[in-house]
């Protein structure tokens, strides 16, 4: 294997979360606002594999909305020496929500198109650099353990 190559090994669900707001009535021609948060966790495995997850939030902040949702994402990757130098462990933290935003937002699609709502489709986002610019801001975005 190439010392430099970031590979996903497996992915799974690992959760699937959504409940029905049978209060929220809409008004006709209504606009309905989400501002889903996004989580990572990231647990070491070894040395050279680590845990991903990737989960989006939408639920209730401010105005009432149709429905929550929580679904999360896992994959094992394997890069070698992860941990040895902030170039691979950007590589780990900022690459593998990369690979595993596509795999989310398809799930999100999926359910609530499911849900006899209109589907609720996350834009094509640069999901890394969400992160990198939450951190300046906060530090619980990511959790290593």
């Amino acid at each position: 294997m190439d010392n430099d190559a970031l590979k996903m090994n497996h992915y799974s669900v690992e959760k699937i979360d959504f409940h029905l707001n049978k209060g929220f009535l809409p008004k006709p021609n209504t606009r309905i606002s989400l501002n889903p948060d996004f989580r990572r966790n990231i647990r070491r495995i070894d040395e050279n594999k680590a845990l991903v997850e990737l989960t989006v939030l939408v639920q209730d902040k401010d105005v009432p909305l149709p429905f929550a949702l929580e679904v999360t994402i896992g994959g094992l990757f394997t890069l070698e020496g992860w941990e040895a130098d902030d170039e691979r462990k950007n590589l780990m933290k900022n690459q593998t929500i990369a690979i595993l935003f596509p795999l989310v937002r398809s799930l999100v699609t999926i359910v609530t198109a499911n849900s006899n709502f209109p589907p609720l489709m996350l834009p094509v986002i640069d999901v890394a650099a969400l992160f990198e610019e939450s951190e300046k801001r906060k530090s619980f975005d990511i959790n290593i353990q």
